[in-house]
């Protein structure tokens, strides 16, 4: 089938604050929240129902707008990609989907970075920063600490092949309930079926206790999120510190040479802070021995988007990406285009002089060469 995407019936995302869906991208569904809703209600629901046929019939849902918004671009799409899973040892079936294959799931929103594209939903650095100016309290999510409820969810694990752990920041070890839900697996032998893919920021590091875990999974994939090195991490990452990530990297690599289950990966997120610049972080990675980065497309922070700037801006970048050897970086233009967000750049520019006042950096000089040509 030309639009059937496996997540459909197979794939379950658990964010932040609790809701769910079929997969991370979707959008404009909905409310289902796993302690308010619960997964029968979710799973009984009239649009999960009629969610699952339209992609039995081949149809394009609007709920997967990105999906195919990013297809008619010539972009490769989270569902192709998870469709290329199927390759790789993915027994998908259809029907109801219970239980599930492919999990996506948070513990909470505890965060130690308040990262200029995101926001306090995925970051408690983030909620406790923007409370101090808004004068507001926003949520630090723990649902995970409900103790029934995550016996509901490794019951509903217990056939899974895959599951993507992403944060916050994941290996924070004020998350006891992570290792309760590896011990799970280990104690039911259910591990060694199961990829785990984790998504870090890099400032941290799995404890002993985890990384001896690790071992019982069939593979462990650490995708670590970076958006720059030095000054450009620094500014992008608040407040992470270049050096200490740099030395994680290089710890995370030596784990790869010591471990035959582990693998590493750069994901780099491209926004208008790092657009401009992605030759020079691919070939820092290739310096490095690392992966060639997956290019992770920003898509909730609209005046962060590679796609906010003006035309003239916009003509000077997709000039330097052309003149790339590398294909993959040449087809990031498309990116640029994707949508016309250039409305939003008025906040662009306000929240640079705001958080660069509150935190005491300095966008022009961190950047002088895509501050020359805004």
């Amino acid at each position: 089938m030309k639009n059937y995407c496996p997540n459909s019936d197979q794939g379950l995302m658990i964010n932040p604050n609790g809701d769910i869906s079929p997969c991370c991208l979707i959008q404009d569904i909905p409310k289902f929240n796993i302690q308010a809703e619960g997964l029968e209600k979710y799973h009984d629901s009239d649009w999960y129902k009629d969610f699952i046929k339209s992609h039995h019939n081949d149809e394009r849902h609007p709920a997967c707008e990105r999906c195919w918004l990013q297809e008619d671009k010539g972009i490769k799409s989270k569902r192709q990609l998870d469709i290329g899973s199927l390759a790789k040892g993915f027994s998908y079936e259809t029907g109801r989907g219970l239980p599930k294959k492919n999990i996506e799931m948070t513990f909470g929103n505890l965060c130690n970075l308040a990262c200029r594209i995101c926001f306090p939903g995925y970051s408690s650095k983030w909620a406790s920063e923007k409370g101090k100016l808004d004068d507001e309290k926003y949520p630090v999510y723990v649902w995970h600490r409900d103790r029934a409820l995550m016996n509901k969810i490794k019951k509903m694990a217990m056939s899974a092949e895959r599951i993507t752990i992403v944060g916050g920041e994941p290996f924070l070890t004020e998350i006891p309930e992570h290792e309760d839900f590896l011990n799970f697996f280990v104690d039911t032998d259910q591990a060694r079926n199961v990829t785990l893919h984790y998504v870090t920021n890099g400032t941290t590091f799995p404890s002993e206790s985890m990384l001896m875990l690790f071992k019982k999974f069939k593979s462990i994939e650490i995708q670590m999120s970076i958006d720059g090195t030095g000054a450009h991490f620094e500014y992008n990452r608040w407040p992470g510190k270049w050096q200490e990530v740099y030395q994680h990297i290089k710890k995370y690599q030596s784990l790869t040479e010591e471990t035959d289950n582990v693998t590493i990966s750069i994901s780099h997120t491209i926004s208008a802070f790092t657009i401009y610049y992605v030759e020079e972080f691919v070939l820092w990675c290739l310096k490095e021995k690392l992966p060639f980065p997956y290019f992770n497309q920003l898509l909730n922070s609209i005046h962060n988007r590679a796609s906010v700037f003006g035309p003239r801006t916009k003509d000077i970048i997709r000039k330097k990406l052309l003149a790339s050897k590398s294909k993959q970086i040449m087809n990031l233009v498309s990116w640029l285009d994707l949508s016309d967000d250039s409305e939003h750049f008025g906040k662009f520019e306000e929240q640079i002089k705001l958080y660069d006042r509150v935190r005491g950096q300095n966008f022009s000089k961190t950047f002088p060469e895509l501050h020359k040509i805004l």
